[in-house]
C-alpha cells in the first residue's frame, strides 16, 4: 500500500482506495486489494484440493530406502488407483496380500462413484460456505470503516454467488442424467468457449486495470480446465459430464463478469458522487471564507483588515473547482473584492489615515499634502463601493486645491520680501488673505512651514507700519517747525572761533566733494584748520543769501535737528569758500539721543554753494 496520493501528493492515505483530498482512485492500492482477494480465492482452492486428496488412500512403502523417486505422476493420473498400487508394489518388490489384492480388484459401481462424487461435492460446498462466512465477517468489519471497500466486497460476493449457482446447476444436470453425443458436446463446448472469450473482451473494456487482472486470471483458469477436459474426452469413449461443468463455468463467468461490471459502475457512481459531494463541501467552505471578507452578507464593502494576499489565496484555491456550478459566482465575488481593495487602497494612500474604512467615509481624515492628489473619480459608478470612492475622491480634490491656493498666496508674499525689505506689493490685506487660507488647512508639516513664512511677513509688515507711523508724526512736527522757522529765521546759534565738538584738525587742504571719505566715531568729513578759525573777519565766512536758511530748513524737515537744538561750527576756508560743520545738540526725530553733552555730527556745509554732505550712503545725512 502506498501512503501518498500520486495525483495531489496528499498524505497519509494509508490503505484508502480513493484519496480523501482530491477524490482520485489510487490504482496501486486497488491492485493490491484485488491481489489479496485473489490470494484468498487461491487458498480456498487449496482447501478444495485437500478435500479431494483426502479421499485417496495413501500407501506407505516401508522397505524403500529412496526418499525421492522418478515417477511422472501426471502419466498415471487417468489410471485406476488399484492398477497404480500394483505397479508400484511390483516395481519396488513389495508383496501384496490376498486381502489387498481383493480390495484393489474391487471396481466400484457407477452409482457408488456418483454417490462418492456427490459426497465430495457436499463436503466441498460446506467448506466453501464456512470460508465464505469467515471472510464475510472480516469484510463487514472493514466495510464499516471504509465505504469504498464495500464495492470490492460486493464484487467478491457476486463471484461467490455465481460459483454457488454453478454448482447447483451442475448437481441438477447430474440428476437428469442427460447424455448427448460427443460431437454435439464438443460443439457446444466450443461455442461456450467462444462466448466466454467474447464476454471477457467486452468486460475488459469496461473494468479498471486492476479488475482486468483478476478477470483475466479467472478466464485463463476456466480455459485451462476446458483444454484438459477436451484431452480427457478424446481418451474416453463414453460421453463425459465434464463438458457440462465447462458450460456451467462459462455461465458462472458471465455472471461474475456481470457482477464485476455492475460493481464497477456502482463504484464509479459512488466515487463520482463522493467527489462531487467533497467539491461541494469545499466550495461551501470557500463561500464562507469569501463572505467573511466583507462587512455584511451582502458582500458590498470589504473589511479594513482584509489583505490582497488573502484574496489571491482564495482565488488560487477556487481554481481547483472550475468545473463546478458554484465556481462562477465565487469567482466574480473575488474579482470584485480585488478591484475594490485596489481602488480603496489607492485613495487611502493619499491621506494620513484611511478615509474609507469598513464601508464608512471618515471625513476627519487629513490629506497628505506632500504628494499631488492624482486620483480620478470612477465614471458611471454602479457598485456601492464605487460611489463611496467617488465621495472620497471629491474630498481629496477639494482639500488639495485649498492647499495649492494657500501655497501660492504665501509664495507671492515671500517673493516680495528680500534682504529684510518689503516690496510695495506686500500689503497687510494680502497677508491676511493668505493666513486665512493656511489656517483652513489640516494639521501637517506643510501647514506648519507656510505658517512660519507668514509669521516672517507679519513681522516685516509690522515694522514697516511702525516706521510709516513715526515718519508721519515726524512730518507733521517738522511741518509745524518749518512754518515757525519761516516766521523767525534761525540766528540763535553762535559762531565759534575755536573747535568745540571735533578733535580732528589739519592745516592741509581738504575740499568737500561727493568723493569725500566717510568718517567714523562721530567725526566730520573734513578736518578743522585752526589758522582759518583765527581769521574771524574773512569774507569767506559770510553766507550767500538764502543758502543758510535753505540748508537748515531741509535738515529740520528731515528730522535731523530741531529749532534751537543745533550748532554751526566753523571748520576751514578753501578757495575763498567757508565750510561749517552742523551738530545736533538736542533730541530730534532722527537723533533722539543727541544732547549738548553728546552732540551728533550731521553734515558739512559750503556757505557759498550750499552743497552739504554727511556720513550717509547717499552723500546726505541719514
Amino acid at each position: 500500500m502506498i501512503h501518498r496520493c500520486p495525483s495531489c501528493g496528499y498524505e497519509p492515505v494509508d490503505q484508502s482506495l480513493i484519496c480523501p483530498n482530491c477524490g482520485a482512485e489510487i490504482v496501486e492500492n486497488v491492485t493490491e486489494k484485488l491481489q489479496h482477494e485473489e490470494n484468498l480465492q487461491t487458498d480456498l482452492s487449496s482447501v478444495e484440493n485437500k478435500v479431494d486428496d483426502s479421499t485417496v488412500e495413501v500407501i506407505t512403502f516401508e522397505d524403500t530406502d529412496e526418499v525421492n523417486d522418478d515417477i511422472v505422476w501426471s502419466d498415471l493420473q487417468e489410471q485406476p488407483i488399484g492398477e497404480v498400487m500394483k505397479e508400484l508394489a511390483k516395481e519396488h518388490d513389495v508383496p501384496l496380500s490376498k486381502a489387498d489384492l481383493a480390495a484393489i480388484n474391487i471396481t466400484p459401481s457407477e452409482e457408488e462413484q456418483d454417490n462418492s462424487e456427490d459426497n465430495q461435492s457436499a463436503q466441498l460446498a460446506d467448506l466453501v460456505q464456512e470460508q465464505q462466512e469467515k471472510q464475510k465477517e472480516a469484510e463487514d468489519a472493514a466495510l464499516e470503516e471504509n465505504p469504498i471497500l464495500a464495492n470490492y466486497i460486493e464484487m467478491h460476493n457476486a463471484q461467490k454467488e455465481a460459483q454457488r449457482l454453478a454448482e447447483q446447476a451442475e448437481n441438477q444436470q447430474a440428476e437428469s442424467n442427460v447424455q448427448e453425443p460427443q460431437e454435439v458436446a464438443s460443439q457446444e463446448k466450443s461455442n461456450q468457449l467462444s462466448d466466454t472469450e467474447k464476454s471477457t473482451n467486452a468486460l475488459a473494456d469496461e473494468v479498471t486495470e486492476a479488475e482486468k487482472n483478476v478477470y483475466t486470471a479467472a478466464s485463463n483458469h476456466i480455459l485451462q480446465d476446458s483444454v484438459d477436459n477436451q484431452e480427457a474426452d478424446k481418451e474416453q469413449a463414453k460421453p463425459s459430464k465434464k463438458w457440462r461443468h465447462l458450460a456451467l463455468a462459462g455461465a458462472a463467468l458471465l455472471v461474475v463478469g456481470g457482477g464485476f461490471y455492475y460493481a464497477h459502475v456502482q463504484r464509479q457512481d459512488t466515487n463520482k458522487s463522493q467527489v462531487t459531494q467533497k467539491a461541494d463541501s469545499q466550495l461551501s467552505k470557500l463561500s464562507v471564507k469569501v463572505t467573511q471578507l466583507f462587512t455584511t452578507n451582502k458582500a458590498e464593502f470589504l473589511k479594513a483588515t482584509v489583505t490582497l494576499a488573502q484574496i489571491d489565496d482564495l482565488s488560487n484555491q477556487l481554481e481547483k473547482y472550475k468545473d463546478d456550478k458554484g465556481y462562477t459566482k465565487l469567482h466574480q465575488q473575488l474579482a470584485s473584492a480585488k478591484q475594490q481593495w485596489q481602488k480603496v487602497s489607492e485613495v487611502n494612500g493619499y491621506f494620513t489615515s484611511p478615509i474609507i474604512e469598513n464601508g464608512q467615509l471618515k471625513e476627519q481624515a487629513t490629506l497628505d499634502y506632500s504628494q499631488k492628489f492624482a486620483v480620478k473619480a470612477i465614471a458611471n459608478p454602479q457598485e456601492p463601493y464605487e460611489k463611496l470612492v467617488n465621495e472620497a475622491v471629491a474630498i481629496g480634490q477639494k482639500a488639495y486645491e485649498q492647499y495649492e491656493k494657500a501655497q501660492s498666496a504665501t509664495k507671492e508674499l515671500m517673493d516680495g520680501y528680500k534682504n529684510q525689505l518689503l516690496a510695495s506689493s506686500v500689503t497687510r490685506e494680502k497677508y491676511q488673505n493668505a493666513k486665512k487660507m493656511v489656517d483652513q488647512l489640516a494639521k501637517s508639516k506643510q501647514k506648519e512651514s507656510l505658517s512660519k513664512q507668514l509669521a516672517t511677513i507679519d513681522q516685516a509688515l509690522t515694522k514697516k507700519e511702525q516706521e510709516e507711523k513715526q515718519a508721519k508724526a515726524a512730518n507733521t512736527e517738522t511741518s509745524n517747525q518749518t512754518e515757525a522757522v519761516a516766521e523767525k529765521p534761525v540766528e540763535a546759534n553762535p559762531v565759534n572761533t575755536q573747535p568745540i565738538y571735533t578733535t580732528r584738525t589739519s592745516e592741509q587742504s581738504e575740499v568737500l566733494s561727493p568723493e569725500s571719505v566717510h568718517q567714523g566715531d562721530n567725526q566730520p568729513l573734513i578736518s578743522t584748520r585752526l589758522s582759518d578759525l583765527q581769521d574771524v573777519n574773512n569774507q569767506a565766512w559770510q553766507w550767500n543769501p538764502e543758502v543758510k536758511n535753505q540748508v537748515l530748513q531741509a535738515c529740520l524737515s528731515r528730522g535731523y535737528i530741531v529749532d534751537g537744538g543745533y550748532v554751526l561750527e566753523r571748520a576751514r576756508i578753501e578757495n575763498q569758500e567757508g565750510y561749517y560743520n552742523l551738530y545736533a545738540v538736542a533730541p530730534s526725530q532722527r537723533f533722539s539721543y543727541a544732547s549738548a553733552k553728546n552732540p551728533v555730527y550731521v553734515v558739512t556745509i559750503n556757505d557759498k554753494t550750499g552743497f552739504y554732505k554727511g556720513n550717509g550712503n547717499d552723500h546726505t545725512i541719514r
